[in-house]
């Protein structure tokens, strides 16, 4: 069931608390999404950094991809010279060649002078929940999926390692299943949010499942393309992918810019 009541928190805003059978509970977050990419040109996008792969980047293959999952230590955020600013890492499905993501990580935030970390998930153009029993700090080492399981169903699961702490949950959803993506966003809120110095956060463990294929970013079976989130008007870079590394199951993305 669903309760809506004014509570104290970095959001400064009313949030409504989603009471699941399982015992886990979800604060709404009504001040962000995390969005499809916005691509402006090869490798470029507004709000995206990192790599994301599909059986064709340019024609989408529906219902190709069943499983993407990835392993990253929670970055330290300091201030990047604006007041409030925030950076998403996550993994997801979807996205990159169609309108919906299903997708889920953790947010490190700059918000008036204070850093803030949660962990969340989002089934886009759905809302986004702040996954509330799952306490996130700088250092924890993270471990992400989202899974494809039987029509219209994705199980989204996190874990927490370092504080001995997990969540999943079960969602269904018609998906164009087209992409898999490991991700450093911007999010947003009425525009594309200022990018959280992060500092720089290294992904391990990627993987992704197509058309039945197991496989690290850059298997044999299908194709890859690293992000640059570059501001589109000034072309100034905000955040940068690395080349990737221990056999295509990792890469590291700097922050460059708010």
């Amino acid at each position: 069931m669903t309760r809506t009541f004014a509570i104290h928190s970095f959001l400064g805003v009313c949030v409504g608390l989603l009471f699941l059978a399982d015992g886990h509970i979800l604060s709404s977050a009504p001040h962000r999404e995390f969005m499809p990419v916005l691509r402006h040109g090869s490798g470029k996008a507004a709000n995206w950094a990192g790599y994301v792969t599909a059986p064709d980047l340019l024609v989408p293959v529906k219902h190709s991809v069943t499983d993407v999952q990835g392993s990253w230590r929670v970055p330290t955020v300091t201030s990047s010279g604006t007041l409030d600013s925030s950076s998403a890492i996550w993994v997801g499905i979807d996205g990159d060649l169609d309108k919906t993501v299903e997708q889920i990580g953790t947010e490190q935030d700059w918000s008036a002078g204070t850093p803030v970390y949660y962990a969340w998930f989002e089934m886009f153009p759905g809302p986004a929940f702040l996954i509330m029993n799952v306490p996130i700090q700088p250092g924890d080492e993270i471990s992400a999926e989202v899974q494809f399981v039987a029509k219209n169903k994705f199980i989204l699961s996190i874990t927490n390692f370092t504080q001995n702490t997990g969540f999943s949950i079960t969602k269904k959803r018609a998906a164009q299943r087209t992409s898999a993506e490991w991700i450093v966003e911007a999010p947003f809120f009425r525009r594309i949010l200022s990018l959280a110095d992060f500092g720089s956060v290294t992904f391990n463990g990627c993987s992704a499942t197509m058309e039945g294929a197991e496989g690290p970013i850059n298997s044999i079976s299908w194709h890859n393309e690293a992000l640059t989130m570059e501001n589109p008007l000034t072309s100034t870079i905000l955040a940068q992918p690395g080349g990737l590394i221990a056999g295509g199951t990792g890469f590291t993305v700097d922050w460059r810019h708010h």
